[in-house]
């Protein structure tokens, strides 16, 4: 027979097994239903894409955030370069949902956001490439090669309205989660991208509060970090169809998420319960290890590729290939 001691680690394994499979599916469920919101935007609006931009986007998109866990939302069209003329006169007419959801982002953020956070100004007047010079300073060139997905809708808003329109198809990370989305017309979760000191880090200052972003972290990472980025952090890919729930229709765009892995592993034990670790591996040969200590849970080591202790439980479930959590795998091993 076990023992009590072996019985409760098992017990509390396997709560933590579900809760982190439940995490999964309902972050790819409410993905699903934020894309057939945009494509049902298509229809209320009665505008073809890529011509459509979302009423209210932010009460949509702090709605997807809450319910998944995402720290960062993006919508962006796909925009040929045929299209592209008639797309920048949509974005010029559109441009009031960027005020509408900053207001909007003030009033839900309960003081923490004031209208003067944000800086003055209008859209770029073309679809842009956006690099950084050698002082951090992000540099606007218009973009050559379609199709570009630029920066449409986002949530929060960012805090400087030059960051819409620029084309996400030219930066690392985006451009492989783009390809796969068009490849396999399905979701898809990265591998984890280094932030801290990137461009992506640059970008993330433009929508996140430094000091915000770590206090949301401190919630429940017990671990000392340069940076809350520093947390493994996936990017999560959901295309947008032209049509809703008709998985044949064109790819006319794609949302883009920053999902933060240690959300996921936080207040799942009970206090006073500790000594179960944890280990995130994914296909891209990337392993990270988590220790739980009642609620708050702390990053421990990165594993190289194929690294396992028998005695922790597995839960192998992000993946660089096109993946559905009906394909996710978890095991416990028999160990301990």
């Amino acid at each position: 027979m076990l023992s009590s001691f072996t019985s409760q680690y098992y017990s509390f394994a396997s709560t933590i097994q579900d809760a982190v499979e439940v995490h999964t599916r309902n972050l790819f469920g409410t993905m699903r239903t934020a894309s057939n919101s945009i494509t049902g935007a298509s229809v209320t609006t009665n505008r073809a894409f890529p011509y459509v931009t979302v009423p209210a986007f932010e009460i949509l998109g702090e709605g997807v955030r809450r319910q998944s866990g995402a720290e960062w939302l993006i919508y962006a069209p796909k925009i040929e370069e045929s299209q592209v003329e008639s797309w920048n006169l949509h974005a010029t007419a559109n441009q009031g949902w960027y005020d509408e959801s900053k207001n909007m982002a003030v009033v839900l953020s309960e003081a923490s956001l004031t209208s003067s956070d944000y800086a003055p100004g209008g859209l770029m007047p073309f679809i842009y490439d956006m690099t950084i010079d050698e002082n951090g300073n992000p540099v606007p060139m218009p973009s050559q090669n379609g199709p570009f997905y630029p920066l449409w809708q986002m949530s929060p808003p960012p805090f400087d309205p030059f960051l819409l329109k620029g084309n996400i198809n030219t930066q690392g990370d985006f451009d492989q989660g783009l390809k796969a989305v068009n490849a396999n017309r399905e979701a898809v979760l990265s591998r984890v991208p280094d932030i801290v000191g990137t461009d992506l880090a640059v970008l993330a200052s433009l929508v996140l509060k430094p000091e915000e972003h770590e206090s949301y972290h401190a919630q429940f990472v017990t671990s000392d970090t340069e940076s809350a980025f520093a947390q493994p952090h996936a990017m999560f890919f959901q295309p947008v169809f032209s049509a809703i729930n008709e998985e044949t229709s064109e790819v006319s765009g794609v949302i883009a998420a920053i999902i933060a892995w240690d959300r996921y592993f936080a207040n799942l034990l009970p206090e006073g319960v500790k000594g179960i670790t944890c280990v995130l591996e994914n296909t891209c040969g990337q392993a990270y290890t988590y220790n739980l200590d009642g609620k708050k849970v702390s990053i421990q080591v990165i594993l190289s590729a194929g690294t396992r202790d028998a005695s922790k439980l597995i839960l192998a479930f992000v993946s660089c290939r096109p993946f559905m959590p009906e394909r996710a795998t978890f095991t416990l091993d028999s160990t301990r």
